[in-house]
């Protein structure tokens, strides 16, 4: 019937609401609550949008029943009308929607969900529900979740949007499930429910039950009839018989970044009535498909952006501990931390090349949790191994089920007691391949796309680090002066020395080898800081380097350490040479850091003898060396 345009009024709209028109009102009022407290602009319109549908629906309806004279209610036939169903993808029309589920299977109780609505009988009576908005969502006494803490957000909007589906619907359960095709798996993600049969895995197989179908075909599906004999196979989601009767699940799609629509999750919804559901229940869980799209949209976003920062920071953690000392064993450590910190293992391995023994060997391994592992340095099989298959192509590889692949993770040797899943990278940057890192667990289909990115980036880093320390140590084995004080480093020195070991052998001379070293270096760190230091062991460097002649030759050993070779001198010349150095440096007046002192040094003296190798020489004056700090320093002693 037509609205009167002067008789009737809003008022007298509101007054003639039926009780399922007032839930649709209320639940369109808590979904703007919900839009409104989630933060989110994409969710906030996406509410806004459907509650307004929702109460046009409402008015109009109610509006259609009304005359002038009042107001009388009329069921219309709508059989050849057609539905269209909405949800982030193609439209359906409703022959589609409501094709047979399991064809030629009727038998089973299983009946096709006619798409027109039911007329209803005359004198039928109405069930009266009273609602409140707080049974939908209570302000009061509920928090909302963190917009930091994406995914509980995401579970606690999902929550009250399944709450709201329920009491509208007056369902006996809402279910929400995400798909997996690649494990081919529906999670039990959230549910609303009066049951206490459902089923306590987060898991389910992708069989044939309904919900499966609707995952795998992307289309709603009706069941208006369901016998207790096929329940069990058509619900997989209860653990026993709950006298369900009517059933109606539709998908949940989602645009990913390539822009390709797909199947994202399921929404199942069951009551204890048969014919419970018809095509107007399908207009209304389309709207709250979109609602769902739009919180998984959001969810998606926050959660990787959340990943993206963690991972930066990790990233960040990595470059400050390798900063602080660059070493192999630092780079590694650090690798391991952020491994376990951003995605976790049970076991981990690393993989490197040994020169010693010219293979790949296990370098480091960790274990999680009790269990029997790879032992270090083992010897890697490249041609009969996981690890030998990413050192030969350079790339991840992901094993969901061990038991499926035939050969060993490092060697035949090898004693593993698990067979769930792992993960391997290569640790390698643009010119070389330093390694591998593995990561495994004992459960199987373990790890995500997520993850190999995640691994990637962190493995990337760490083969950054293991570039420039290799480039670091080539050059200063090939680099023979010291940038600090200008004097032959310590490998060339070293290399010279032999040379004029193997020259005064030959022709029958003499040599004489000093090192030198400060007095109290740890006193002249209290005292001047370590920059004082540093001046002072410039000085002493500075001062050898004007007291030797041009033939000798002068060298940094260590830190605070130097050496003098002495051509054509003996023993005790070169004793006199050293004390007499020793005397003069002390008597110098040193600034350090604006302060004027003067510091001593000590002297460890050796002459060259028969037969005398490099070892033995540099031992004996060591040796020397040390005997003179032990008595007190400012000395000079001779081996």
């Amino acid at each position: 019937m037509a609205v009167s345009s002067g008789n009737t009024t809003i008022k007298a709209v509101l007054n003639a609401l039926t009780v399922k028109e007032g839930l649709l009102v209320a639940l369109g009022a808590v979904l703007l609550i919900i839009g409104i407290y989630s933060g989110s602009a994409i969710i906030i319109t996406a509410v806004i949008l459907i509650s307004v549908g929702l109460w046009g629906y409402v008015y109009f309806s109610v509006a259609a029943r009304m005359t002038p004279d009042g107001i009388h209610h009329k069921t219309i036939d709508r059989t050849d009308e057609t539905l269209e169903y909405e949800n982030a993808g193609p439209k359906r029309e409703t022959e589609d929607v409501a094709a047979d589920y399991r064809p030629g299977n009727k038998g089973a109780g299983i009946s096709e969900m006619p798409g027109t609505e039911k007329t209803k009988q005359a004198g039928e009576k109405t069930r009266l529900t009273e609602a409140h908005l707080t049974q939908f969502f209570d302000l009061e006494s509920e928090n909302f979740p963190s917009s930091s803490e994406p995914r509980s957000e995401f579970e606690f909007l999902l929550g009250k949007v399944l709450a709201a589906i329920k009491e509208s619907l007056i369902a006996h359960t809402v279910a929400f499930f995400w798909t997996n095709f690649d494990k081919q798996e529906l999670v039990f993600q959230g549910r609303a429910s009066d049951s206490h049969n459902l089923v306590s895995d987060r898991k389910l197989p992708l069989e044939n039950d309904v919900v499966s179908q609707i995952a795998r075909n992307g289309k709603p599906e009706f069941i208006s009839h369901i016998s207790p004999g096929s329940e069990r196979d058509v619900l997989r989601y209860y653990t026993d018989i709950d006298f369900v009767k009517s059933f109606i699940g539709v998908p949940v799609h989602y645009q990913g970044r390539d822009g390709e629509k797909a199947v994202v999750g399921v929404l199942a919804i069951d009551s204890k009535a048969e014919d419970a559901f018809g095509s107007e229940t399908l207009t209304l869980l389309s709207q709250f498909t979109k609602l769902l799209a739009a919180l998984i949209k959001s969810h998606t976003e926050k959660y990787d952006l959340l990943v993206d920062s963690e991972l930066v920071l990790s990233i960040r953690k990595m470059h400050e501990t390798m900063r602080e000392q660059l070493e192999l064993r630092t780079i590694v450590q650090a690798l391991i931390e952020q491994t376990k910190r951003l995605i976790g293992y049970d076991y981990l391995a690393i993989t490197m090349f040994n020169d010693d023994k010219r293979a790949w060997v296990v370098y480091h391994v960790d274990i999680a949790q009790d269990g029997t592992y790879i032992a270090p340095h083992q010897v890697i099989e490249v041609d009969n191994s996981l690890a030998g298959a990413v050192l030969d192509s350079n790339k991840h590889l992901l094993v969901d089920d061990l038991s499926t692949v035939t050969i060993p993770r490092f060697n035949r040797e090898e004693k593993i007691d698990s067979n769930g899943s792992i993960l391997l990278a290569p640790i390698s940057s643009f010119k070389k391949c330093y390694g591998t890192v593995s990561i495994e667990r004992r459960e199987r289909s373990a790890y995500s796309a997520r993850d190999i990115e995640v691994l990637y980036r962190l493995v990337e880093n760490a083969a950054s680090a293991l570039e420039i320390l290799y480039m670091s140590e080539l050059v200063q084995k090939y680099v023979i002066i010291d940038d600090t004080t200008g004097l032959l480093k310590k490998n060339y020195f070293e290399l010279r020395l032999k040379e004029e070991i193997k020259r005064a052998d030959d022709f029958g001379l003499d040599l004489t080898y000093a090192i030198f070293s400060i007095d109290n270096m740890q006193q002249l760190i209290d005292r001047y800081g370590k920059e004082g230091l540093d001046n002072a062991i410039y000085a002493l460097a500075q001062f050898l380097k004007n007291s030797v002649r041009q033939y000798d030759l002068l060298g940094r050993l260590d830190y605070n350490k130097f050496g003098v070779s002495l051509l054509n001198t003996t023993a005790d010349e070169g004793y006199l040479w050293a004390e007499k150095i020793r005397k003069n440096f002390a008597s110098q007046v040193l600034t350090l850091n604006d302060k004027t002192t003067s510091i001593t040094i000590s002297s460890g003296v050796c002459g060259l003898t028969d037969d005398m190798q490099f070892v033995e020489l540099s031992q004996h004056t060591v040796a020397a060396l040390q005997k003179a700090v032990e008595n007190g320093g400012n000395i000079v002693r001779v081996y």
